[in-house]
């Protein structure tokens, strides 16, 4: 649920990402959406806050404009893996990524795919 968490805050920037990209023909970067160039998202709620996750705006080594979550202090399954929403065409994936399958949030996850 911490990692589904995440993925919501960065459900949430999709328009303005997708905002940006229009008006200036290029992939924003973490400033252009009104991030901090190192943000990190606590998980979990203040009294029951374990891990984070740093979120990352840009064009990635594939070329598309993608926004990245790496995660950290959520155990050794989790650490250190990435989810990435990628825009394609107006619209928007996160298939892609090193985190393992059953980790991925429910929208994320493709048919027949169980979580943990």
């Amino acid at each position: 649920s911490k990692i589904a968490g995440a993925y919501a805050t960065v459900q949430s920037l999709q328009p303005q990402v997708d905002a940006w990209r229009e008006a200036n023909e290029a992939c924003p970067g973490n400033a252009d959406v009104g991030e901090a160039e190192d943000a990190t998202l606590p998980l979990g709620t203040s009294d029951n806050a374990k891990g984070q996750a740093h979120l990352t705006v840009g064009n990635f080594d594939s070329g598309e404009c993608a926004m990245e979550l790496r995660f950290e202090g959520l155990g050794p399954a989790v650490d250190g893996k990435t989810l990435v929403a990628v825009s394609d065409k107006g619209r928007w994936r996160c298939d892609a990524g090193t985190l393992d399958t059953r980790y991925l949030p429910p929208s994320c996850r493709p048919a027949g795919a169980t979580s943990p």
